[in-house]
């Protein structure tokens, strides 16, 4: 009796995941073809954009890119920075469906944020957190203004399916697949290593609340940098340079530097001076509130949150804030802080009045639409 009950359950959070994900998918299919149509493009767009029919133009600008060039043509020296196992995916995808690398891509990454909103909803379910505040919490996520890179060709869906994964298999005692899924986590972006720290938090956590001591399950962690470790195998063969990727972030091409952690918020509030109402000066002023914005949330949920997601949020909140660019110190902030999924739980948990969930939820779709037009039309956004 109590299976068929945990069936319906499982049943009913994948119904909410899929309503949440037509929902998310709607909006970014109409800002796409009313963007693609109507807006004129960004011809002074630069790095990696190209333009197709007005019904795909834009979905593989910039990072995107980068992603299915390396599915075509394989890695060099300037596109290692980007880690292997998406554009596998999508190789493998294309290959087994007979695709081009564009739709394949579209199709992993599309999927993937499907079933990260079902694990969200899984996790959230596992520890008790009302189905309301769940529900609400994977529409903050959704919904949030840069969530529109969930569906298009970028890591961000992939990774987080994969870290929530992880997470759940951990709190469910599933070492073994948690570690592996980590592995897995960390070769789609870099991270993802920091599930290393986070899940042995967690581990050791599970082991003081029931009073036993470790066992040879706490090996299952040395999985996640063997993963790692292959990519560095590979870059070592390929390029005689096994932190090729590293060394490569540094180049022109790039030009991150650097910095004490933090540092970059610093800059980023001396960039905005002097006041300039153009493009560039509004971009860095809508790095600065997304990074803020996020702070606040890890601020405001250190109590609330389970320590090991709140450590996860907080390490991957502070790893890009350890270099930045010149010209714009916090630049992918607002695109690095959605696979965050505990600052959703926050804010859900936080937000809990009528009146505030509504601006939320009329604010947010707002500028999700108004940032995928920008962005398809190769305006930088994150």
């Amino acid at each position: 009796m109590i299976e068929m009950q945990n069936w319906f359950d499982r049943r009913r959070l994948f119904l909410i995941a899929v309503e949440i994900f037509l929902l998310h998918s709607l909006l970014f299919a109409a800002a796409v073809l009313w963007g693609g149509t109507l807006v004129p493009v960004n011809a002074d767009g630069h790095l990696v954009h190209t333009f197709f029919n007005p019904f795909t133009r834009g979905l593989h600008n910039w990072d995107a890119g980068w992603y299915l060039k390396i599915v075509r043509h394989g890695y060099t020296r300037l596109s290692i920075v980007f880690f292997p196992l998406f554009p596998l995916l999508i190789d493998g995808a294309g290959r087994l469906l007979h695709m081009a690398a564009l739709p394949a891509g579209l199709l992993v990454a599309n999927l993937s944020f499907l079933a990260a909103l079902y694990l969200f909803l899984l996790l959230m379910a596992q520890e008790g957190v009302p189905e309301e505040t769940a529900r609400r919490a994977a529409l903050f996520l959704a919904l949030f203004p840069t969530s529109f890179f969930f569906s298009a060709v970028y890591t961000e869906s992939l990774f987080l399916a994969l870290s929530l994964a992880a997470f759940l298999c951990a709190r469910r005692g599933q070492w073994l697949a948690a570690c592996l899924l980590a592995g897995l986590t960390a070769l789609t972006r870099n991270p993802g290593i920091l599930l290393l720290p986070a899940l042995g938090w967690e581990y050791l956590s599970q082991r003081r609340e029931r009073g036993e001591r470790w066992n040879h399950q706490v090996l299952y962690l040395g999985l996640i940098p063997a993963f790692l470790a292959t990519f560095l195998l590979y870059q070592q063969v390929r390029f005689g340079d096994p932190l090729a990727f590293v060394h490569t972030d540094a180049v022109p091409a790039w030009s991150r530097l650097l910095t004490v952690p933090g540092w970059p918020i610093v800059l980023g509030i001396k960039a905005l001076v002097p006041f300039q109402f153009v493009y560039w000066w509004t971009n860095k002023f809508d790095d600065l509130v997304f990074t803020l914005f996020a702070l606040g949330l890890l601020v405001w949920g250190f109590r609330s949150l389970r320590r090991a997601e709140w450590l996860y949020a907080a390490l991957s909140f502070l790893l890009p804030l350890c270099s930045y660019l010149r010209v714009e110190p916090l630049t992918s902030m607002p695109r690095y802080i959605i696979v965050l999924f505990p600052l959703f739980l926050v804010l859900a948990e936080k937000v809990k009045k009528p009146g505030p969930q509504l601006f939320l939820m009329v604010l947010f779709p707002a500028f999700f639409f108004l940032l995928t037009v920008l962005y398809i039309n190769a305006y930088w956004v994150a």
